[in-house]
């Protein structure tokens, strides 16, 4: 039924899969990227052995990353029962998507969720995303608390080279905080010097 409610997706390479068999078809982006997958060869899902057949192609799309096998056996093989994750429709045209959602959904034999393919996949995408960007400041939240200490670690350290000087300039009037500020110029100045020398050096 993948070819009827695809009819974009023909076998490239190899043959289809046969109803039955341990046998799996292979989208050519997963061929392509993935060691293994070759016609003949086998590979190992939840202990059970699948054999590769074919390689097929959906005109590059996302589908060409999937691997598609019988659904019976993969039912079997998974110890899923007669259930599925996830079912796929082809409508006749798009207008008739809201009437086929209630339809489905106020079904009491069903629990599932409609939505259109292009929705799914934002979903699925903005998961991955939002777990990506909530890593992302954590670890740019840990780099700047210790980038802070390393600035504070190396400011003392100038600051002690310098006693002399500080003290000669309180000697010959200069206030403390007079002092201060100069530093905190100074310190700044060379921060930002290195920020932008370490931007450039990225782009």
């Amino acid at each position: 039924m993948s070819f009827a409610v695809r009819p974009e997706t023909k076998i490239i390479k190899g043959r289809n899969f046969e109803a039955g068999k341990a046998e799996i078809i292979v989208g050519r982006g997963a061929y392509d990227q993935y060691e293994g997958v070759d016609i003949g060869e086998k590979v190992t899902f939840r202990n059970a052995a699948w054999t590769v057949v074919g390689v097929f192609s959906t005109d590059g799309d996302v589908h060409e990353s999937e691997v598609w096998a019988d659904v019976k056996v993969a039912q079997s093989a998974f110890q899923r029962g007669a259930s599925a994750s996830n079912a796929i429709a082809r409508l006749q045209s798009v207008s008739s998507f809201d009437e086929f959602a209630i339809f489905i959904e106020n079904d009491p034999r069903l629990e599932v969720k409609v939505e259109n393919e292009l929705d799914f996949y934002k979903n699925q995408a903005s998961g991955v995303s939002g777990i990506i960007n909530s890593f992302g400041y954590l670890v740019a939240i840990i780099m700047a608390i210790g980038s802070i200490f390393a600035a504070l670690n190396s400011m003392y350290s100038a600051v002690s080279t310098r006693l002399v000087e500080i003290g000669t300039l309180r000697a010959v009037g200069f206030m403390g905080s007079s002092i201060l500020a100069a530093l905190m110029i100074e310190s700044m100045v060379l921060a930002l010097s290195g920020g932008l020398l370490g931007a450039g050096l990225l782009l």
